[in-house]
């Protein structure tokens, strides 16, 4: 509280507190990560944290991890053309007893901690097993993309330590894609020397969330994408003029910058044919299938 002549002024303060979980990121990508989610809790309008809840599930994970609790299930990706599978996108998700937590609860708890890097490791790696195992059996490969958290892609030589694994599994190329989310925080020079060196190293980069965030349309023009994934917001907007007519411009974009189209959270027939037309190459959603336990997709595949 201040006084100036007369009048009595209050000053209000904020603290927050960042917790470091994990020794595995250098200090300066700690403090970065502090500092993103400080920005995205103040610019959400989210004055107050859970802190108990938070520390419950952070404290949790690293054995939740090593006992399988953190599981891996794939959502396909059809193509509208004929209607097969050309893809897959793994999901993490956390089974608690007998109950599964909101991937919307706990992976964000895990990106302020710091230990999304051993969920986006965990998650690569069990998705080049599924692979492993469909070439194994004499299976089909077509490409799982893998998200790749903002803290992930600032961790110094993740590029390196991604390729090794890849390249251990023997693999072909392209049957890993990486996925990328660009956020306010996003350096668009370090993204895009991350997305360059993963390419380099045989994999598909894809931007995620394209329509709605921080998906800049101008990062287009520095950052090599091979894939572009539509956000639901746009797909919702199917069957409005104005949205149909910002879809095919998006579409004819992309394609004019030689990338492929996936459209994420695709739930009527409407959407598909609409979609389907305007040259989009892959469908994602409930129209086709909901994400499945592994077993479950392997059945669905066949």
């Amino acid at each position: 509280m201040t006084q100036e002549g007369n009048e009595t002024k209050t000053l209000h303060s904020k603290l927050r507190i960042y917790r470091i979980l994990t020794l595995i990121l250098a200090v300066t990508v700690l403090a970065e990560t502090a500092w993103i989610f400080a920005n995205r809790q103040t610019s959400a309008g989210q004055d107050n944290w859970d802190f108990e809840a938070d520390s419950e599930l952070s404290a949790k994970f690293d054995d939740a991890l090593a006992d399988g609790s953190i599981e891996v299930w794939f959502q396909p990706v059809t193509d509208p053309a004929t209607g097969n599978t050309s893809g897959a996108e793994a999901l993490s998700r956390w089974k608690d007893n007998d109950q599964y937590i909101s991937p919307s609860v706990f992976v964000s708890v895990l990106e302020e901690t710091g230990q999304v890097v051993q969920l986006d490791q965990n998650v690569f790696e069990k998705a080049i097993a599924f692979q492993k195992e469909r070439q194994a059996a004499g299976e089909e490969l077509f490409p799982i993309s893998v998200n790749l958290s903002v803290v992930s892609t600032m961790q110094e030589g993740v590029v390196p330590k991604y390729a090794e694994i890849f390249r251990n599994s023997g693999l072909p190329d392209h049957t890993i894609n990486i996925e990328v989310t660009e956020t306010l925080d996003s350096d668009r020079k370090v993204l895009a020397e991350v997305v360059k060196d993963f390419r380099a190293s045989g994999f598909l980069v894809e931007i995620d969330d394209f329509g709605a965030g921080y998906a800049a349309v101008s990062n287009l023009a520095v950052i090599p994408y091979d894939i572009l994934k539509l956000d639901k917001s746009l797909i919702d907007e199917i069957g409005t003029e104005r949205g149909e007519t910002l879809l095919k411009d998006v579409i004819g974009m992309a394609k004019n910058l030689d990338m492929r189209i996936i459209a994420e959270g695709v739930e009527t027939e409407e959407q598909v044919a609409f979609l389907r037309d305007a040259g989009c190459d892959g469908i994602q959603g409930y129209y086709y299938s909901k994400p499945l336990p592994p077993a479950e997709f392997t059945e669905y595949l066949k």
